[in-house]
């Protein structure tokens, strides 16, 4: 099998990746106080972990393989991560040929990974993998990460429902200030297109509504 480093400073590693704390699901996307009545408040799916004061984001993920460090070893068992001399080891591997991606219907531009925690490794199949600094924060990650402005127009959403209109204007118009129509997941334009559409007419809806107040 062949692989290669995916550099990264924000993914601790000397032999043996660092611990996890905890896993992050896709609720944890949402900006705290995100909860729309017409949901289901079910379970959601692993979406990244939080380790020590870093974090990591599978960003769409099609598959996740959860395994013990040995497990994934033995499962392959021609995989060397000493094979690339001079390169600074990260802890996480690109799986250049990977025999597992070919096998999965998926939209394009997905990647086969590993991502070695210090006692469990991860195979990731996905977009992108998403690296960041301290606790993980949904709101700053919308504020950086233009695939995630959505969350601003999903809590606008949810605090319009609760009446509270003007937070709502203030994220409505943080989501049209940071869209940039670089959203991999949406249907098609028409889609994205409504969501900004559905925006405007929110904030004139709102400052309409303020001013017959």
């Amino acid at each position: 099998m062949k692989v290669k480093v995916f550099p990264t400073e924000l993914f601790g590693f000397d032999g043996r990746g660092p611990v996890l704390s905890w896993w992050l699901y896709e609720d944890d996307l949402d900006i705290p106080g995100t909860e729309l009545p017409w949901e289901d408040s079910g379970p959601s799916g692993i979406v990244g972990a939080q380790h020590g004061s870093h974090w990591i984001i599978f960003h769409e993920p099609l598959v996740l393989l959860f395994c013990h460090d040995d497990a994934r070893v033995y499962r392959h068992p021609e995989y060397e991560p000493e094979q690339e001399e001079g390169i600074r080891k990260t802890g996480i591997w690109e799986i250049e040929d990977s025999k597992w991606l070919p096998s999965f219907r998926r939209p394009p531009g997905c990647t086969h990974y590993i991502v070695q925690f210090y006692d469990e490794a991860v195979e990731v199949i996905c977009r992108d993998l998403i690296l960041g600094e301290g606790r993980f924060d949904a709101r700053k990650l919308a504020e950086e990460d233009s695939r995630y402005t959505y969350s601003f127009w999903r809590y606008a959403e949810a605090q319009r429902e609760l009446k509270h209109t003007t937070v709502a204007l203030e994220y409505y118009q943080k989501f049209v200030d940071h869209y940039s129509g670089d959203r991999s997941d949406a249907i098609d334009e028409e889609d994205v297109r409504w969501e900004v559409d559905s925006a405007l007419h929110a904030i004139e809806e709102i400052r309409s509504g303020m001013a017959d107040g």
